[in-house]
């Protein structure tokens, strides 16, 4: 089985940085691969708020320095959002896999994993606010993370665009890790496999002589079979003319064009074809505007119930490093 690749475009401030390259470990986490996939592709369509399934323009909320870059919360836009494909949230499929050392390994053991340390390769792991709670949230890792194994899923790790990530991960942010430029995931999709171009097969010696055996037949066969052509053609020919004329004495008993009824008929039809298609336009319009409007409210309200002492998801475990600035990974 051939796992699927997926790519991020990123940009800061509405100027292109780069392209990262993930590979999904849907071999070992299916669901959760599907779920990552369909989210960069937009398939899944929109949730049951009329807000599309796709990280497509959602920001990186939170950004720690040699640590790790989260993102994927493409609903809130603040970390405190975000749904998986299937609605809501979804089981832990697989938590054996380990964080250690900039995303090395992935592998069941720390024996296989000691293996790769020569490897830069970044993981990219669920998010979550306790067990069996995967929604789209995500972030990709810069370090080893002991303290997370056996909390998180982990389902991909970064095939290219490594240096890109390091970059995203020294920009400046404030005192809760948000980062004061604006990091956004321009584009995102599903990379497609190629397959490698057909070898050309080697001609040997003997085949070379073969072939200069039956040169002479396949040069009597091509003669014969001109001969046949040229008299084929010289029958089709006369065929031609005899239909032709024929062809013409039927147009002269055809009318030269459409009445001018048919014509009048036709442009009415136009119009009123096109009619219909501004009216289609302005209700589009009017129903757009409608869920806009909607979309607002549900964020208006969200912001007020933060500000009244909103949710404050915890993780299972300090997602820091003991030796920076202590304490957990607040929130996702």
């Amino acid at each position: 089985m051939t796992n699927p690749r997926v790519f991020m475009d990123f940009q800061i401030e509405g100027s292109d940085v780069g392209r990262v390259v993930f590979e999904l470990f849907a071999d070992r986490v299916p669901k959760t691969a599907e779920n990552f996939k369909a989210l960069c592709t937009g398939s899944a369509g929109v949730n049951t708020a009329g807000v599309p399934l796709t990280y497509k323009g959602s920001p990186l909320h939170r950004i720690i320095a040699g640590f790790m870059i989260q993102g994927g919360d493409y609903t809130l836009r603040t970390g405190k959002g975000g749904e998986s494909i299937y609605g809501g949230t979804f089981e832990d499929e697989d938590l054996k896999r380990l964080i250690d050392a900039e995303g090395v390994s992935c592998s069941r053991s720390r024996l296989e994993s000691k293996l790769w340390l020569n490897d830069s390769i970044q993981l990219l792991v669920m998010a979550n606010k306790g067990r069996n709670t995967n929604g789209s949230q995500f972030f990709v890792s810069l370090r080893p993370c002991p303290h997370l194994d056996g909390k998180h899923v982990v389902f991909g790790r970064v095939v290219k665009g490594y240096d890109i990530v390091e970059g995203l991960s020294k920009l400046p942010t404030t005192e809760k890790d948000v980062p004061h430029q604006l990091v956004t995931i321009a584009n995102c999709g599903e990379l497609e496999l190629r397959k490698a171009a057909p070898r050309k097969r080697s001609v040997s010696p003997a085949s070379v002589s073969g072939a200069s055996s039956t040169s002479s037949h396949h040069r009597s066969s091509k003669r014969r079979h001109h001969k046949e052509k040229k008299e084929h053609k010289s029958k089709s020919k006369k065929h031609r003319s005899s239909t032709s004329k024929r062809d013409k004495h039927d147009a002269d008993k055809q009318p030269a064009g459409p009445t001018p009824e048919e014509v009048a008929l036709e442009e009415e039809k136009k119009r009123a074809e096109e009619r219909m298609e501004e009216e289609r336009k302005r209700e589009d319009e009017v129903r757009r505007r409608a869920r806009e409007r909607e979309l607002e409210e549900i964020k208006r309200k969200y912001e007020r119930s933060g500000d009244q002492q909103g949710p404050i998801y915890k993780g299972r475990g300090a997602m820091k490093a003991p030796d920076e600035r202590g304490g957990g990974m607040r929130g996702w």
